[in-house]
């Protein structure tokens, strides 16, 4: 939780935020990979030929962040959690350093009332769609639901 806390405030310092993006940038050079943030299609690989923007209700969020936070993190209430993930988004959105936005181009997922293999499974299919044959290499047989 310390860590979760602090993400939003460490990452819209400049300074961080510039020696991300060369690192991450570095790591996809020569490599198909897959990364997850706030930024990745907007800022870091914004020519990338395939990127998600997963939405969901607040509701879900929150019971999604409250499963996360059973395992010893107890005593949140989903109102709570709720305000603050509006409050994280709220602040990374309004950032000058790298804000969160949703890429022009992002495939955009809704995850309400999806497992987490259907939403794999979807994103699978979105990205299979984009890629050229010779890349697009999945284990979907082993992610159908």
């Amino acid at each position: 939780p310390e860590v979760d806390a602090a993400v939003s405030l460490v990452s819209a310092h400049p300074g961080v935020r510039e020696v991300m993006v060369r690192r991450q940038r570095q790591l996809a050079a020569n490599s198909n990979i897959v990364m997850v943030g706030r930024d990745i299609g907007t800022t870091v690989l914004p020519t990338a030929p395939a990127k998600l923007w997963l939405t969901a209700s607040p509701e879900t969020r929150a019971e999604r962040r409250l499963v996360e936070q059973e395992a010893g993190f107890g005593g949140t209430t989903p109102e709570e959690v709720v305000a603050g993930l509006a409050h994280r988004d709220t602040y990374d959105a309004g950032r000058e350093a790298s804000p969160l936005r949703q890429a022009n181009d992002a495939i955009v997922i809704e995850t309400d009332g999806k497992t987490i293999e259907r939403t794999v499974h979807d994103a699978l299919a979105e990205v299979e769609k984009r890629l050229p044959p010779s890349r697009a290499r999945t284990v979907r047989g082993e992610l159908d639901p």
